[in-house]
Order: structure tokens, then C-alpha cells, then sequence
């Protein structure tokens, strides 16, 4: 493993700060995965994740991206609960960076993790549904302005 920490640490160096992520998301997903989960690996590997997040804080994809799949491996190991306030700090982390895309996507895997807990009529509970439609129009809003953008920067 510390082969792998190396190869990491060379990549940031290097300036390939994805392929250093890549490495080790790669790693820390095999390590936790439902059938295997690697108690004494995994969370080495994830110390070096969350460094590499914490030194580079454009990385917000990532950071969102752990913070739900955290959401579905405390889910899968407890029965299907799961700590909400970790997916309310990526959606805060989601605004924080105007990224509306990012914010629903944490919402929408909140919802898609309480559905398989409790059953569809979840997708009803009160309020639910106006915030995602409101989330959804936000994200749509986002995306064609970053279209539209690309269009004017491409001319």
C-alpha cells in the first residue's frame, strides 16, 4: 500500500492532482466495498484522501462524491440509515461553490438512499418533492448558463 501512497504523492507533485485522486478513490473503493470491506486498510487509504481534498480544495466533485458514498456504505452496514447530516454538509458544500448541479446530486442520493429504506411513498413526503423540483430548476438554470458560456468563450 505504501507503494501506492508514493505513486499518489508523486502524482500531486507531478501536478496530476486527479490521477492522485483517481489512485486513491480506486483503492479506497475496493477497500470498502459491501462484500469485502477492509476495516484496517480502508481508512489509511481515506486519510490520504481526505488530505489530498483538504490541500486541494477545487476538488469539490470529489469531496461531494465521498461524502455520498459514506452515505451509502453507513446505509448498507446499519440497515439503511445513515447520517444525514454528512449529506447536508455536502449540499452546504455544494452552495457554498454555486454549484447547484452538486447540491441536487447529494439530494437526489439522500432521497434515492431513504426510498430503498423506506419505500417509494418517501418520494411523498411533505416537501420533498418541492425541493427537488426547486433543486432541479436551479441545477437546469446552472447548466445552460455554463452552456451558454462555453458557447461565448468558443467564439
Amino acid at each position: 500500500m505504501e507503494e501506492v501512497f508514493e505513486t499518489a504523492s508523486k502524482l500531486e507533485e507531478n501536478g496530476d492532482i486527479m490521477g492522485a485522486w483517481d489512485l486513491l478513490y480506486g483503492w479506497w473503493i475496493e477497500y470498502t466495498d459491501h462484500e469485502y470491506f477492509e476495516e484496517e486498510k480502508a481508512p489509511l487509504v481515506r486519510e490520504r484522501i481526505d488530505a489530498l481534498l483538504d490541500r486541494n480544495p477545487e476538488l469539490i466533485d470529489q469531496r461531494v462524491q465521498i461524502m455520498m458514498e459514506d452515505c451509502s456504505i453507513e446505509a448498507y452496514h446499519s440497515g439503511g440509515g445513515h447520517d444525514v447530516s454528512v449529506i447536508e454538509e455536502a449540499m452546504r458544500l455544494a452552495q457554498d461553490a454555486n454549484r447547484p448541479d452538486l447540491e441536487l446530486e447529494a439530494f437526489e442520493h439522500h432521497v434515492s438512499i431513504q426510498v430503498g429504506r423506506f419505500g417509494a411513498p418517501y418520494r411523498e413526503t411533505e416537501g420533498l418533492r418541492d425541493k427537488l423540483e426547486a433543486l432541479k430548476e436551479k441545477a437546469s438554470s446552472f447548466h445552460k448558463k455554463n452552456l451558454e458560456q462555453r458557447e461565448v468563450d468558443d467564439e
